[in-house]
């Protein structure tokens, strides 16, 4: 890990432990963090916003609904009105809280998941101010497709 970002190995078996060995991560790109539709914080034990993923609907809806097997149908809709609805949401929720894991321990605080932000639920702080360059991956999750995220560590 470099710059205390996950690599794209990494940030594959981590994924994969959740949903299974079919999915396909690759470097991507063409995703600003500042500008993301989605959102999650991870604040440092002095609750300051520290670490941040960043991804579009596509992503937030491929994850949160591969974890419980809702029907692709159903993401296909969503994608198509650019929003996250709530049984997905509550998923996506629980594989950001385990994406904790994508942040190193050895890094000089230790962080965790705050608010979550997307279309239609902005809560808290939604600025991002990153700190150096983000790691962008391009997730194909079979039969629920392919989605963009990028992972950025903020500046103080």
């Amino acid at each position: 890990m470099s710059d205390n970002l996950p690599n794209v190995e990494e940030f594959a078996e981590l994924l994969c432990s959740l949903l299974g060995d079919d999915i396909q991560v690759k470097p991507g790109d063409g995703i600003d963090p500042t500008a993301a539709a989605v959102k999650a914080f991870y604040v440092d034990s002095d609750g300051v916003p520290a670490k941040c993923i960043a991804c579009d609907v596509e992503f937030a809806n491929a994850v949160g609904a591969a974890l419980t097997k809702i029907p692709p149908p159903t993401v296909e809709a969503a994608n198509k009105a650019n929003e996250v609805p709530d049984n997905i949401y509550e998923n996506f929720y629980e594989v950001l809280n385990i994406c904790v894991n994508a942040f190193p321990s050895n890094s000089t605080k230790h962080v965790v998941l705050g608010n979550v932000v997307t279309p239609g639920r902005e809560a808290g702080a939604t600025d991002i101010k990153p700190e150096g360059s983000p790691v962008t991956f391009a997730v194909d999750i079979p039969r629920y497709g392919v989605g963009t995220v990028a992972l950025t560590q903020l500046s103080s």
